[in-house]
């Protein structure tokens, strides 16, 4: 088994920095504004969806995966996710709605 793109280098082997891939993420607080994961300027530069949600405070995270918003566009059904702190849910998340009582972290 290797490391999550490969092995891990060797003492004293040097990796360009093009092969490093920077985690993005963005912090959710519900409570606020509902959360769009495809918009790129608003939401920390998440390249148009989130991959997997991290949470801070354990509660509901009500959001939509891609396959939810393609069904309607306008209006995309919102799933619920009951969620504890600590806990890691993995998905194409592209909305969090402000209902959500869960907190947390939205990272590529």
């Amino acid at each position: 088994m290797t490391f999550p793109v490969g092995p891990l280098p060797n003492a004293g082997q040097t990796i360009s920095l093009s092969q490093v891939k920077p985690v993005k993420s963005v912090l959710f607080t519900h409570g606020g504004t509902d959360l769009d994961l495809t918009n790129t300027y608003a939401n920390g530069g998440l390249d148009g969806c989130s991959a997997e949600f991290y949470c801070t405070v354990s509660g509901n995270l009500l959001a939509s995966l891609v396959g939810d918003a393609s069904v309607n566009p306008g209006a995309p059904l919102v799933q619920t996710y009951p969620v504890t702190a600590g806990q890691v849910i993995y998905g194409l998340f592209v909305l969090a709605k402000s209902t959500s009582t869960a907190n947390g972290i939205f990272r590529t």
